[in-house]
């Protein structure tokens, strides 16, 4: 169990955020690495993500692992993407989408007990 500090807030199973700006959240996440030879290997990634930063290419490619389109997204909150309601969920997709593939990762690989320890050391100091 991960103690939550300095703003951050639990997003997902072990992925937490924070939010810089109404436009603007800082994610950090464990992600389970499927190892044949060990159930409890994971790599820790966090980045800063910026909506105003994303075309709505990006957007839309963000998205379509969860949603159809942009359109069912807003559906599915009963908020539009115009209002900037959906910011931080469309944030989390990117970072989700992103996160171990784009340079997001803090380096090397951890047990479980050894992933929380880094995000709540990471939370401490950012």
């Amino acid at each position: 169990m991960v103690n939550v500090s300095n703003g951050w807030f639990h997003t997902d199973e072990l992925q937490y955020a924070r939010k810089i700006s109404d436009t603007k959240y800082h994610y950090i996440e464990a992600i389970w690495l499927d190892d044949l030879k060990s159930k409890d290997v994971y790599a820790v990634c966090a980045n800063t993500i910026d909506i105003n930063e994303l075309s709505q290419n990006d957007i839309e490619l963000a998205i379509s692992g969860y949603y159809k389109d942009i359109e069912s997204m807003e559906k599915s909150y009963g908020m539009t993407v115009e209002s900037g309601d959906l910011n931080q969920i469309i944030a989390e997709c990117y970072f989700e989408e992103h996160c171990l593939y784009d340079n997001y990762s803090l380096g090397g690989t951890y047990t479980l007990a050894e992933a929380e320890k880094k995000i709540e050391e990471y939370m401490v100091e950012n």
